[in-house]
């Protein structure tokens, strides 16, 4: 595979995970946190995730679609992405 296609694959991926994560942020920077700030502790998480839209969004203007160093930056992404939601997930599954 050409560096191009999984790059707009990684980005892809990026951007259908922050549908989840981006929200998130949203609501628990308007609510402060909820009851007692509790929520708040979640925020740099999601953060940090939602950093990963910007080489996403980078990949699909077309000049940096073949760059290494945006693949790489994607692939870090996806696999903090990937463990947080999986580890979200199962947090409020059990509880």
């Amino acid at each position: 595979m050409e560096i191009r296609k999984i790059n707009k694959f990684f980005s892809g991926i990026i951007i259908v995970v922050n549908i989840f994560f981006l929200p998130t942020s949203i609501i628990q920077i308007n609510t402060c946190g909820g009851p007692m700030g509790i929520g708040l502790m979640i925020l740099p998480y999601t953060l940090f995730i939602n950093i990963f839209l910007i080489p996403a969004m980078l990949i699909f203007k077309g000049k940096n679609e073949n760059k290494i160093s945006f693949l790489i930056i994607n692939s870090v992404g996806i696999i903090s992405a990937i463990l947080f939601f999986f580890a979200l997930i199962s947090y409020f599954v059990k509880s």
